[in-house]
């Protein structure tokens, strides 16, 4: 059976070759929806800016910005007739516009990042079930935090989110034909929220192979020589046996010091005691001298 630290060895290998494989097509889908964010937005500039009915779907002339005094008012809507240069527009006509001035299709968006998430979403299951044994191990405090994380990792922010959130709250009119068909969501910024669900998801793959690779990288680096995946009464054996396996290639560094400074140099027992000592202090409190005799209690006289 595959120890902790080779689940999560093997793991990060496949973290790294989907973060490869997808990384191209993310960046180019982020580009896309940069690109319908930014005309969408020019797009808004020629909007009546209401969401109440029909002031919803008008736009000004062929979308250009209103020059002043030509805007179009909210309050008064259309109760003197729909001002001059302004008309409705359907949500294929605002989206032909949109694309023309993205230079992209919001189809090539809508659909971007579905085999990506669906590749990704499978390697998290396959992560959290893995590892997931690490909730019952001594220790690794920090990793099981960090796996807890990792197992309510959210997939960025939905359309609808993206909606509650830039839809008006309030809203003022004397148009009561427009008041009495309630709010209707503007076309371009339907298509606005396209794009930043699209572009939130591929952040949100990319937060993943972050999140993934660094819990990963935490259980491997933190079930070597000590072992805490082996049980935590075997951390003090298991520090003790990583020092004496590496003792040899620390007296060796120690000799090779900048500028020829003066070192320790390993030339007999006392020496070997001396930087022994040292090291044992980077794992425990207790590390006495060699004694001639054996420690012993005095036991008291009766």
């Amino acid at each position: 059976m595959a120890s902790l630290k080779e689940i999560a060895v093997s793991l990060i290998a496949k973290v790294q070759r989907l973060q490869e494989a997808l990384t191209a097509d993310l960046t180019s889908l982020q580009q896309k929806c940069a690109a319908v964010t930014k005309a969408a937005e020019a797009i808004a500039q020629s909007w009546s800016g209401s969401s109440m009915g029909y002031h919803s779907e008008l736009y000004y002339r062929n979308f250009e910005r209103p020059p002043l005094g030509a805007e179009f008012s909210p309050e008064w809507g259309g109760i003197h007739g729909i001002p001059e240069g302004w008309q409705k527009r359907s949500s294929d006509e605002v989206k032909a516009h949109l694309e023309k001035l993205a230079g992209v299709s919001v189809a090539d968006i809508e659909h971007g990042a579905e085999t990506a998430l669906f590749e990704v979403k499978a390697l998290h299951s396959e992560i959290v079930t893995e590892i997931s044994g690490l909730h019952t191990h001594p220790g690794l405090e920090q990793e099981k935090k960090l796996l807890s994380e990792l197992e309510k990792f959210k997939w960025g922010t939905t359309l609808n989110e993206y909606m509650d959130a830039n839809m008006p709250k309030t809203y003022r009119s004397r148009d009561s034909q427009a008041v009495c068909q309630g709010v209707k969501l503007s076309a371009h910024l339907y298509y606005a929220g396209i794009a930043f669900e699209k572009n939130s998801e591929c952040i949100a793959i990319q937060g993943f192979f972050k999140a993934a690779t660094r819990v990963l990288r935490q259980i491997e680096l933190n079930t070597g020589p000590m072992g805490l995946s082996d049980g935590a009464e075997q951390q003090p054996v298991k520090a003790v046996l990583a020092i004496c396996d590496r003792f040899h290639v620390v007296a060796r560094q120690l000799l090779q010091r900048r500028e020829n400074r003066a070192t320790l140099a390993i030339t007999d027992e006392y020496d070997v005691q001396d930087l022994l000592h040292a090291l044992l202090r980077l794992y425990f409190d207790d590390i006495r001298p060699e004694e001639w005799t054996p420690s012993y209690v005095a036991c008291p006289s009766f």
